[in-house]
């Protein structure tokens, strides 16, 4: 034999080794002939089988399967111990004589041939076992709990005859299933809840027992299982028996036999919870076997199924430290097949639509969008992952599945990661799609704010497809508008002493930065006259944190823009709107909304002291105002001057010939009274009171 053989052969008997898979090796340096150069390593692997066996079932059916006399076994008493408990398994009844004879076992050893001595010989009576075991498989439907504690008592004092008593307990909790009182009560009566514990008590129970014997004593429980599920398969309710299937994930495959992977496919498509009792493996591998079709009822199901939130005990404050916990690791299993049968659809409805005509692509896109922006939140547990997002979206245009909204999207993610390439697939899809709207502004904004901020300069394929028609970046640029005023009462509120300074200062560092970052991007940005007020926004507040005096200054060039009279009554809105909906956590102690009332309240000061613009100011924006302050009283309480000062005004502008102004008058008056109904009434004097 050449050496570079040899050498090659002496490698790979040398990896098996070294990797642990000591049966391989045996046979290896057998039909090489060359065991007896390997002798320390030799006594070393039958040390390490032996003791395997000697420790774990699975080791001992391993050596049961694999040991020969041509693999050169040792002279050792384990090996001797473990050669005739082999034969004693394999039903020779003289192999108890050897058992009690050998001499020097290793305590692991001597204890398992106490167990197998403790079997006794009634377990080898043939023919009472027979007679014991004959109504399982003859009439398991009349099997109870007697039955297995007497082949329990037949098999002695042992580990078997305990874990068979234990199965026979838990069988008649499935006997009462079909009962009479049970199959009176119908569907109430069933539990899917119960029914999973009932089935994992059964695998506890039966695990352990020797393969042939565990399935011929489950043949009772499987009896109960099939006459439970016969009973309401005529009712033809495929949801609620798909969840019936789904509380026998172990007992099941048993019951329908050859047609369980068949009957389960099929039923996963109308339960969630079909899904969440299958092995991850086996419901990958239907994944990838499965039709389009099929997937696509399987994606529903399992969308449910995510989407079900578990349900918390405790307080109002019991969720407040839930950052500190790590995801559930079935919820983050079922997420990964999810995306992983998102990837198989995909690749199949992109394998149907290259033939498909014009029409119905455009069609495809606009069922398929909807739904893929729906689980968008279920693919990604992070918005701002733009190279997984990259990944999908281009999936999703070869596919033929991406619409208006997902080329928006792409828009922002391609240019975040530069791959121009998604681009231009973009621009082709929002060519003939139609057109966009404020709406589809206003999601892509709401949704994937993390891509574009602070980082602005990702939105310029929108600023320059859209710069024609300012309506649809007024929500985007209002949308930056909300959270720079975010980063800045943040700041603000960081910067407050005592304990709120501690518990807003949270992440104020990361805020600050997000700051700077935003006024160097919006600089970057001066060729667009649309960020204009924005950077004089940044300007007002060049510390980064919110101040009386900024708010003063942004108002003040507010009022210097010729929209000034639109201007107002939108800003205030803003600020009312965003009062409502301010983000209060339990530990915030309100310093948000403070915030918040204090620019309300610096602004209707600015109104007051600039008074003289209602002179001009068009009505309807004096009504809007007005409508806004009615819809939140608590702000007017103080503010009787100002009324009475614009109540003056509609009065001179109605004098002077503006009939309209009569119809804002009306409006304003009940919100003058007001404030002094509301004001307490002070005691009468003692002269007054004689």
């Amino acid at each position: 034999m050449a050496k570079k053989k040899i050498k090659k052969i002496r490698r790979e008997i040398d990896r098996l080794y070294q990797n642990g898979r000591y049966w391989e090796w045996l046979q290896r340096i057998q039909a090489e002939q060359i065991a007896d150069q390997y002798p320390r390593e030799l006594d070393q692997a039958w040390k390490s089988l032996t003791r395997k066996a000697l420790r774990l079932p699975a080791g001992l059916e391993e050596f049961r399967a694999r040991v020969s006399d041509q693999l050169n076994p040792p002279k050792l008493p384990d090996f001797d111990f473990l050669m005739a408990l082999k034969r004693l398994c394999d039903g020779d009844d003289s192999a108890l004589r050897d058992l009690a004879t050998i001499k020097g076992l290793s305590p692991a050893a001597a204890i398992l041939r106490d167990r197998a001595r403790g079997w006794g010989v009634g377990i080898w009576d043939r023919n009472r076992l027979s007679k014991l075991l004959k109504p399982f498989a003859e009439q398991p439907e009349s099997v109870t709990q007697r039955h297995f504690e007497q082949l329990g008592m037949a098999v002695g004092q042992s580990e078997l005859a305990v874990r068979v008593k234990q199965l026979g307990t838990e069988l008649p909790a499935f006997r009462r299933l079909n009962q009479r009182p049970t199959v009176r009560r119908g569907w109430n009566a069933i539990s899917p809840t119960q029914l999973k514990r009932m089935d994992r008590a059964v695998v506890k129970a039966s695990t352990g027992l020797p393969e042939a014997l565990r399935r011929l004593l489950l043949l009772p429980f499987c009896v109960q299982v099939s006459a439970l599920l016969r009973r309401f398969a005529p009712e033809r309710k495929t949801d609620d028996l798909a969840a019936l299937v789904a509380g026998f994930p172990f007992l099941f495959p048993l019951v329908a036999g050859d047609r369980a992977e068949e009957l389960t496919d099929r039923l996963m498509a109308f339960n969630a919870g079909a899904t969440t009792g299958l092995d991850p493996q086996d419901l990958k591998r239907r994944i990838e076997s499965s039709s389009l079709e099929d997937n696509l009822l399987l994606l529903n199901r399992m969308r449910a199924a995510l989407q079900e939130k578990p349900t918390r005990q405790g307080g109002p404050l019991s969720g407040l430290f839930d950052f500190l916990e790590g995801p559930d690791e079935d919820l983050k299993t079922r997420a990964r097949l999810f995306r992983s049968l998102y990837d198989k659809l995909i690749a199949q409805i992109a394998a149907r639509s290259k033939d498909l005509p014009s029409r119905e692509n455009k069609e495809l896109r606009r069922v398929m969008e909807p739904i893929v922006i729906g689980d968008l939140p279920l693919l990604f547990d992070d918005a701002s992952d733009g190279g997984r997002l990259a990944r999908l979206l281009d999936r999703l245009f070869t596919a033929g599945c991406a619409g208006k909204r997902l080329a928006l999207l792409t828009l922002l993610v391609a240019r975040r990661e530069r791959l121009s390439s998604l681009v231009a697939a973009a621009e082709q899809v929002l060519d003939q799609s139609s057109p966009v709207d404020p709406s589809d502004i206003r999601w892509l904004t709401e949704e994937f704010d993390l891509l574009y901020f602070p980082r602005l300069r990702v939105l310029i394929p929108l600023l320059d497809r859209f710069r024609a028609d300012p309506s649809l970046l007024t929500y985007l640029i209002g949308n930056i508008h909300s959270m720079i005023d975010e980063i800045l009462v943040t700041n603000a509120m960081a910067g407050r002493k005592g304990l709120l300074s501690f518990l807003g200062g949270f992440g104020t560092g990361e805020r600050r930065e997000d700051f700077r970052i935003v006024r160097l991007e919006l600089e970057a940005l001066k060729e667009y006259p649309e960020l204009d007020r924005l950077r004089t926004l940044v300007a007002c507040f060049a510390t980064g944190r919110y101040t009386k005096e900024g708010f003063l200054g942004w108002l003040a060039y507010l009022r210097s823009q010729s929209d000034w009279p639109e201007m107002l009554p939108a800003e205030l809105r803003r600020l009312f709107h965003r009062r409502d909906n301010v983000d209060e956590g339990p530990l915030s102690f309100g310093i948000a909304l403070g915030c918040l009332d204090e620019q309300i309240s610096a602004l209707l000061g600015f109104i007051k002291q600039h008074s003289a613009d209602f002179q001009t100011m068009d009505l309807a924006a004096i009504q809007e105002l007005i409508r806004l302050l009615t819809a939140n009283e608590q702000f007017i309480r103080d503010q009787t001057i100002l009324l009475i000062r614009i109540g003056n005004i509609l009065e001179q502008r109605l004098q002077a010939g503006e009939a309209e102004a009569a119809t804002v008058q009306k409006v304003l008056l009940p919100l003058i009274k007001k404030p002094a109904e509301a004001r307490p009434k002070g005691r009468k004097s003692r002269r007054s009171r004689r």
